[in-house]
């Protein structure tokens, strides 16, 4: 099991170095990650957000509440 989650780690780094240059710095993509939930509050105060973030996701939810409010 060791292996096979180091593996996807990889992989999942490998995929996300992709995308910076499309998206930027976003960080690791994870939610206690403060560089990403900067970028999640940038991206939820935008007018055209696109489908690059899954909008289910909690944090999302949060941070586009705290924008609204503020």
């Amino acid at each position: 099991m060791g292996a096979a989650s180091i593996f996807a780690k990889t992989t999942r780094d490998e995929v996300l170095d992709g995308w910076r240059p499309s998206f930027g710095d976003f960080g690791s993509g994870y939610p206690s990650d403060p560089k990403t939930r900067a970028w999640l509050s940038t991206w939820a105060a935008t007018a055209s957000r696109g489908r690059s973030v899954r909008t289910r996701w909690a944090t999302v939810s949060e941070l586009s509440q705290l924008t609204l409010l503020g």
